[in-house]
């Protein structure tokens, strides 16, 4: 299916928008920013991401995506493949806005998983309001599965553990000791001070209780990537024709 270079243009311009309103509002409350200066500051930075994306990143995803919808190319799989590789430069000179120097090992990128989920979920937005939701129907009656088997995944991914650095305070001073932590690809259960040292309680019961330090934006953050997951998965099934 080929589109119009209006309807590319306009697809690239909404893809981020979800994304940077869905951050934004996860930052006011993680750090409890609910003052109206506070909350218009935030939305700001946003902003200024946002026009920083419209600058660097939309003409050469625009440039990408004429020449795959040139050859009838231009789906799901294409289109988060060249946002994996466009995320790199956005990101390396993004960081330079911040720091003022490049990175000097900047193909690690790459390996990152941050600039992983934000490019997929970058590209799974570009590509639903290039087909204006014509799936609708399918996520209507498929979303409840894949949420679910995305909770599912994650709280699994509690019995992938390995020790990390945390801080805690002792007598005298604030140090940092290894502990036992649970999650993939971030660990967001680790290891509580009132909980037994050397493991982590992973069943439903004590993660309410709080017997372990549960990490919330660790937690969005894993939900997030095996939701992005169970959707490129089946993705990559319907189009094989296997389901």
């Amino acid at each position: 299916m080929k589109y119009s270079k209006e309807k590319i243009v306009k697809a690239l311009l909404l893809a981020p928008l979800p994304l940077l309103f869905f951050i934004a509002l996860l930052f006011i409350i993680m750090n409890r920013e609910y003052s109206l200066y506070s909350i218009l500051v935030v939305f700001a930075g946003h902003g200024f991401v946002y026009l920083a994306y419209c600058i660097l990143t939309v003409p050469f995803s625009f440039v990408f995506s004429i020449f795959l919808n040139r050859y009838g190319i231009l789906n799901f799989i294409t289109i988060c493949i060249s946002s994996f590789i466009i995320a790199l430069p956005f990101f390396i000179l993004l960081g330079w806005s911040h720091t003022g120097e490049f990175s000097k090992e900047w193909w690690k990128m790459y390996t990152d998983t941050w600039t992983i989920l934000m490019a997929l979920l970058l590209g799974l937005a570009y590509w639903l309001f290039l087909t204006d939701f014509k799936f609708k129907e399918l996520f209507m009656k498929k979303i409840i599965y894949f949420n679910c088997l995305a909770f599912i995944l994650t709280y699994l991914s509690l019995f992938y553990q390995k020790y990390i650095l945390v801080e805690r305070t002792g007598i005298d001073e604030v140090a940092k000791v290894k502990v036992i932590a649970g999650g993939l690809p971030l660990q967001f259960l680790v290891d509580g001070e009132i909980s037994p040292v050397g493991s982590i309680a992973i069943d439903p019961l004590s993660i309410l209780i709080g017997l372990d330090q549960f990490i919330f934006s660790y937690f969005i953050f894993d939900y997030l990537f095996w939701l992005s997951f169970v959707f490129t998965f089946y993705i990559i099934l319907k189009n094989n024709k296997i389901v």
